[in-house]
């Protein structure tokens, strides 16, 4: 007759069953069993609830981060307006002020920029052709900036407001930090070097009117585009012997202030190529005709053309690049070592 060995009955047959554990009843294993899926469902439970806590801390994180992103737009939107506000009857400066007291007024006046409107038509016979509304800046530069300043390329006190005011409405929330002065005396005419930072933020009005060729490439464009960046500026003021800015150079870095936004020089070199920047830093699609020449085809220029990973932009033949050198046959087509490393990338493909 065939045994039934259940498992009810195996602690009563089985050998190997020490006594201790034939007399656990069926409710005893009917408990541990109960404990063990108690402890599975708790750790199930507590692991949970743990990564619902980093999720959640993460979610905090990033909305800590947009909120503080805000925060400072608004802080320098209120920095703006108050500035906007203290504009005064009559320019505090003498005439015959010290070239470090003008170069700060002169920083001081344009900090946040010249928010006017576009200059319109003079019906007088001015030296200038265009006249803007009167203001702080304006009225600083008319008194102590010569008739026939001349900055870059162009000559003018109206070319130099028509610049300030580009730089302002073309990006949004302009500031200028200057770091330091220096004042030299040993030319014929006083300079005064001054070293600062231009804090912007760049909008789809800033691509369309410097470098509308990034549309082409939507990956950039939202990189660059609501995107905060700081630009190191040199501007060098030179004195007349009447003590007013004869002229105004100005030096700004766009490449060290794109690099960290998009992949690598390539990138910021293809962004530059075509831009409407000249070597002096004035921006406007009217400027050109004022950047220099550029082949289309060159083999030291790859890099400034498709060749650069983004050939679906060509250069056309009239268009100049501000980054390019005017010796094309030097072999880099920049004296800026920081594109040296992208160069000689694009070289060897």
């Amino acid at each position: 007759m065939q045994s039934c060995r259940t498992v009810d009955n195996y602690k009563e047959w089985s050998p190997l069953v020490s006594p201790r554990r034939r007399c656990c009843t069926e409710g005893e294993a009917i408990k541990q069993l109960r404990r063990k899926a108690l402890s599975r469902f708790r750790q199930i439970r507590y692991r949970k609830k743990q990564r619902e806590h980093e999720v959640g801390l993460l979610e905090n994180v990033n909305v800590l981060k947009s909120e503080v992103e805000t925060l400072k737009a608004a802080r320098h939107e209120l920095r703006f307006r108050i500035w906007r506000n203290q504009a005064t009857t009559k320019s505090s400066l003498p005439h015959h002020s010290s070239p470090l007291k003008v170069a700060q007024e002169y920083l001081k006046c344009f900090r946040h920029g010249f928010a006017s409107d576009p200059p319109k038509l003079s019906t007088g016979s001015t030296e200038d052709a265009f006249e803007f509304p009167d203001s702080e800046q304006t009225r600083f530069i008319q008194d102590m900036g010569a008739k026939d300043v001349v900055h870059g390329q162009l000559r003018g006190r109206t070319s130099l407001l028509e610049q300030w005011r580009r730089y302002t409405t073309y990006f949004k929330s302009l500031m200028v930090e200057p770091h330091s002065f220096h004042i030299d005396r040993r030319a014929e005419q006083v300079t005064c070097l001054v070293r600062s930072t231009v804090r912007v933020t760049i909008t789809s009005k800033t691509l369309d009117n410097i470098a509308p060729h990034v549309f082409l490439q939507p990956a950039i464009a939202a990189k660059l585009i609501g995107t905060p960046i700081a630009l190191k500026m040199n501007l060098t003021l030179t004195y007349n012997s009447h003590g007013k800015i004869s002229r105004c150079d100005t030096s700004i870095d766009f490449i060290d202030g794109l690099r960290p936004l998009l992949s690598g020089y390539k990138d910021v070199a293809w962004v530059l190529n075509a831009a409407y920047i000249t070597p002096h830093s004035q921006i406007g699609k009217d400027m050109v005709e004022l950047l220099p020449l550029a082949p289309l085809v060159s083999a030291p220029m790859r890099i400034l053309t498709s060749e650069s990973s983004h050939q679906a932009t060509e250069m056309p033949a009239e268009r100049r690049s501000p980054v390019a050198v005017e010796d094309i046959d030097a072999g880099f087509p920049s004296k800026d070592p920081r594109l040296e490393l992208a160069y000689i990338l694009t070289r060897s493909v």
